[in-house]
């Protein structure tokens, strides 16, 4: 089992270093489960997606759900071997096939969901860290917040979105590539909402 902890980590995202500004936590055991990017699931199973999160009871989701929700993100790419979920969260990640050469074409997609979220930022406290607030009334109505933070390169703009709730915190990382959808901040919220049941 492992446990990412991502305060000032550098993550490598589509060949560029990013500093993951949030703090986020998941975890996959050597039994964990995984889910192929190219064949996403046709709904999301209910027993996967507690719906729950923000009314006291936990954000619990595998990577099936995962998968269901970002499918439109993933299209070609595959899983990672690493993808699971256990008592300490859950991480998802898809990236380009090995052996894709065209920097077009290497981008990922990853979500961590951790039981343990971070403390809630203020307004203040986003804008002095660059981050971009995402407003969002179901998220709100929750007792969320949602930010991002953009890192651009020469072929794609990497987009780590974080969605902070009472008992979870998802971190959903992504981006803009040429003639692939966006998985933007607003795109990321969504995600998210799919994941609550909301």
């Amino acid at each position: 089992m492992r446990v990412l902890q991502r305060v000032g980590v550098p993550l490598l995202v589509s060949g560029t270093i990013v500093l993951a500004l949030s703090a986020c936590s998941g975890g996959s055991g050597p039994g964990g489960d995984s889910a192929g990017g190219a064949s996403p699931a046709a709904t999301v199973p209910a027993e996967t997606s507690s719906g729950g999160s923000g009314d006291g009871s936990p954000l619990q989701v595998d990577c099936a759900a995962v998968q269901a929700a970002v499918a439109p993100y993933i299209e070609g790419l595959v899983a990672r071997e690493d993808n699971g979920a256990d008592e300490y969260g859950t991480l998802c990640g898809w990236e380009a096939p090995e052996g894709t050469i065209d920097a077009a074409d290497i981008r990922s997609v990853e979500v961590v969901v951790s039981p343990e979220p971070s403390e809630a930022l203020s307004a203040d406290e986003l804008a002095a860290a660059g981050l971009t607030p995402i407003p969002d009334t179901t998220i709100e109505a929750a007792g969320g917040i949602a930010y991002s933070a953009t890192v651009e390169t020469g072929v794609a703009a990497v987009i780590v979105t974080t969605v902070v709730l009472p008992d979870a915190e998802v971190s959903v990382t992504g981006g803009q590539w040429a003639g692939h959808p966006s998985l933007d901040g607003p795109a990321a919220v969504e995600v998210v909402k799919v994941l609550m049941g909301r």
